[in-house]
């Protein structure tokens, strides 16, 4: 684990302990990009479209991480080393925690008259905390034992507000002056936004030759006999090129990244599943809140579809380009897919978009408690059986 600059925490080469043998599953992972745009058309909001990243750099914007505070007493909190802007080594104190925490039941069972089955599930955390402007993102890196990596972002800090004649939404100027926003107080206004983030994930399913495999529930007629007159079956692909793979994520179909080189014990080949979004505490943004004519939609593509995979280039690191900060144009992955270059059996890596439609509300002024989105990569058939059972011997 390391800290870059621009992006925060760069963790390389995830591994599992499977019965003692060290399985891949991630050589790097990272926030790609975010972006903040704000709906306001005034010519003082017009402007706000913060690449939070690739335009201040998330990393030299570290704020160390207060204990019993920011992260729980039992955190060990790692200080960090970045260049300045001179180029001087500087040290970044308390950039990063890692603790444990107690996560509820990792399965529970019991049979009528029979002892009670069940075990904890403890989580491994490595939380890293950004002060952008008014807005401070926490993120954390989330391990279960099972197999699961969780990627949580959180938003706290002050919200962006403007000045308002109107006090109360009994005022005449109520509709006009909440027309991009929420009264918050007294002639004050919150402006309705977005928060949307992308993570670079080079996955290695258990080995660099990995595929994008579509799993689609469907609703098919019984054929089979009985008093049925439907079944649920499902419809499986292989994406083949990078093009393809780009789609905005349907919550009720199934994506993987698969090894077919690899099996389980009944053949299934080693997968890992890819949710852009589990769940959250804001509306879920799926796509950029505005029209296709926004100069905003020719410099950025990653907004707009939750899941991109590419094959892997090592000059390929940010969603939104290397240098966006003067870009006219997307340099980031509406570039990257443009050769649309094949992704079956190759070395891969995958691009979840999550975010929220941030509408402000009472609650969260003068400051907003913690609102959080969430990323899931679980294992599909990674493994032969449950690989938490042997927690109860411990």
């Amino acid at each position: 684990m390391r800290l870059d600059s621009r992006v925060g925490p760069i963790l390389s080469t995830v591994t599992y302990d499977d019965q003692g043998k060290k399985r891949k599953v991630m050589y790097e992972g990272s926030l790609g990009g975010m972006i903040v745009p704000y709906g306001d058309p005034d010519g003082g909001w017009y402007f706000k479209a913060y690449l939070d990243s690739g335009d201040y750099g998330m990393g030299t914007l570290t704020s160390p991480i207060a204990r019993g505070k920011d992260a729980p007493a039992n955190a060990v909190l790692l200080d960090a080393t970045l260049a300045d802007y001179t180029g001087k080594p500087t040290t970044v104190p308390r950039a990063m925690a890692i603790f444990e925490r107690y996560a509820g039941p990792e399965y529970k069972h019991q049979e009528m008259g029979q002892p009670n089955l069940s075990t904890e599930r403890r989580e491994l955390v490595v939380r890293w905390i950004s002060t952008v402007g008014n807005y401070d993102y926490i993120f954390d890196w989330v391990f279960q034992q099972n197999g699961t990596i969780g990627i949580d972002a959180g938003a706290t800090g002050i919200e962006a507000v403007k000045g308002v004649k109107t006090s109360t939404m009994r005022d005449a100027t109520a509709k006009e002056d909440t027309r991009y926003g929420t009264l918050l107080d007294h002639n004050i206004v919150g402006t309705t936004h977005q928060h949307i983030y992308n993570f670079r994930l080079d996955l290695d399913v258990d080995g660099e030759n990995n595929s994008l495999v579509e799993v689609n529930p469907v609703v098919a007629s019984n054929d089979r006999g009985g008093p049925r007159t439907s079944t649920m079956q499902t419809e499986q692909q292989v994406v083949g090129t990078e093009q393809q793979a780009a789609q905005k994520f349907d919550p009720s179909t199934v994506r993987l990244l698969s090894n077919f080189s690899k099996e389980n014990k009944v053949g299934n080949p080693v997968s890992y599943q890819l949710i852009p979004y589990a769940g959250g505490t804001h509306p879920v943004a799926k796509g950029a809140n505005f029209g296709k004519d926004e100069w905003l939609y020719h410099r950025l593509s990653f907004m707009d579809k939750q899941l991109w995979v590419t094959r892997y280039s090592p000059d390929e690191k940010y969603p939104e380009g290397k240098y966006p900060n003067r870009s006219d144009k997307d340099s980031g992955l509406g570039q990257f897919t443009q050769d649309n270059q094949a992704i079956d059996n190759t070395d891969n890596v995958v691009w979840l978009t999550t975010g929220t439609t941030h509408i402000a509300r009472a609650e969260e002024w003068p400051i907003m408690p913690t609102e959080w989105v969430h990323v899931l990569l679980k294992p599909w058939n990674f493994f032969d059986e449950t690989p938490t059972l042997n927690l109860n011997k411990r």
